[in-house]
């Protein structure tokens, strides 16, 4: 009986053998009869890691070729924030010299002339455009953002409004770049990125700073969320927006844009009691704190020193959580805990701030240029290098430099090349047009030539017949 047993175990395995060879060669033979632009190489398939998920067919895709860099910042700008985004390139710039940096730029077609600018200005890094309106995305936006003010406004979108909301699209609005860190165009860069760039996510989508300060219960009406969807309402820390660290791969997996997108729209729903459920609806800040709510890593606090360019502190509970935080770092608050100015103790130029945040209302580009902004728009102080604080909105001037009057001289050029170019092309449709005209002038002379020639013979022929 047990030979009988170990017989037939052994069948079974030569049977299953030969079936796995004869599967084998049946399937190479269907790889070699493929067509040839169905071929697949002599290598073996591979997963694309480089692309992220590929999104759903209304999301749009030109997929641009993509240059060689060592770090991919995607930043949204429009005619508004020049000048921040060239404090942003020069910045980075002067800190990432050993880099190969790629910009992508999230602007309005009109914007093309000044990239072209920066592109003069700064030839050793690359500037590619990306815009809203080839994707498609400008009027899903556009459809949320009048959502949310209500069918009877007659507010129209601002720009800046509009390019706030395209985080919620970089994995579509930057295809094929696996990792990106998306920068605000009030931000200044004040140290080598690449070790921001390394940051490990662990599979999570994005990873930002958390502000403690401000939190997340701040952004919205907990109680009136609680009332439609009682597990969504959280607590807690909420996170910064000005840098992000986004692997665009996780991103589309966890689909966050059709998150934010959800969120925006319960945005919609309000109540005449309670008021509306975030605190800036027109904003994306609070939906994408619940887009993300879970998964997202969290930053060290020096890649962001958010909070500058205010002329105070929001309130006192803001003011107690900062001297709590430099009572434990051992920093000495040499304002004696008032409430103005906002100081960022512990920033740049010291490794302590890798990356300033101008978030207040008061930008350093406009401080210096009369007005409400220049005489309050210093706002916040930084430490130096001396332990002394002074003027965050220095450093800004620092590290810009003579890059603003470069950037202008570029601009203009590129603006007269442009204006050259247009006279030239207008020229040559002038002479063109003016070619065809005199060619359709001389066949019209032509053919009224041969239909009086015709006619004379008609006639002659005519006279011909009647004589005969």
């Amino acid at each position: 009986m047990r030979e009988l047993l170990f017989i037939g175990v052994v069948v079974v395995l030569c049977l299953a053998n030969a079936w796995v060879l004869l599967s084998g060669k049946w399937s190479a033979g269907r790889r070699a009869g493929k067509p040839k632009h169905e071929s697949q190489g002599s290598h073996p398939a591979r997963l694309d890691t480089a692309r992220p998920a590929q999104p759903r067919a209304d999301l749009h895709t030109a997929r641009p070729a993509q240059p060689r860099a060592d770090i991919h910042i995607a930043v949204a700008a429009d005619q508004l924030h020049l000048a921040g985004l060239l404090g942003v390139v020069n910045s980075t710039l002067n800190h990432n010299a050993h880099h190969r940096v790629a910009f992508h730029v999230i602007a309005p077609p009109a914007l093309g002339i000044s990239l072209d600018a920066f592109s003069r200005t700064f030839p050793g890094a690359s500037f590619f455009a990306n815009g809203l309106e080839l994707n498609g995305f400008n009027r899903r936006i556009r459809i949320q953002l009048q959502a949310i003010r209500g069918a009877d406004s007659e507010d129209d979108d601002h720009p800046a409004e509009l390019y706030r909301w395209a985080v919620a699209y970089l994995p579509y609005l930057v295809p094929r770049q696996r990792r990106l860190i998306w920068l605000h165009t009030d931000t200044l860069v004040q140290a080598d990125l690449m070790p921001l760039w390394r940051t490990q996510l662990g599979g999570r989508p994005v990873a930002a700073v958390e502000d403690c300060s401000r939190p997340i219960e701040l952004h919205l009406n907990a109680s009136r969320l609680s009332g439609f969807a009682p597990a969504a309402a959280p607590s807690g820390c909420s996170f910064n927006m000005g840098v992000l660290l986004v692997d665009t791969a996780a991103w589309a997996a966890a689909d966050i844009t059709s998150r934010i997108e959800y969120w925006a729209s319960i945005s919609v729903l309000r109540s005449p009691v309670v008021g509306p459920i975030f605190s800036h609806p027109l904003e994306p800040r609070a939906a994408f704190q619940l887009a993300v709510r879970g998964a997202c890593a969290p930053l060290p606090s020096h890649w962001n020193v958010f909070g500058l360019g205010r002329a105070a502190y929001d309130d006192a509970a803001e003011l107690r959580y900062w001297a709590e935080t430099w009572r434990r770092s051992q920093l000495r608050d040499l304002y004696n805990g008032t409430m103005a100015p906002v100081r960022a103790l512990g920033a740049a130029p010291t490794p302590e701030g890798r990356i300033l945040h101008f978030s207040g209302p008061y930008k350093p580009w406009l401080h210096g240029n009369g007005g409400a902004a220049a005489r309050q728009g210093a706002g916040s102080v930084c430490a130096g290098r001396d332990g002394a604080l002074h003027d965050c909105a220095l450093e800004w001037k620092a590290e810009t430099g003579d890059s603003l009057h470069l950037f202008d001289a570029a601009k203009k050029a590129v603006a007269a090349q442009a204006k050259l170019t247009h006279a030239k092309s207008g020229g040559k449709a002038q002479a063109s047009s003016e070619a065809a005209l005199r060619t359709r002038q001389k066949g019209g002379r032509t053919r009224g030539k041969e239909k009086e020639e015709k006619g004379v013979r008609k006639k002659t022929k005519s006279r011909r017949g009647k004589k005969s």
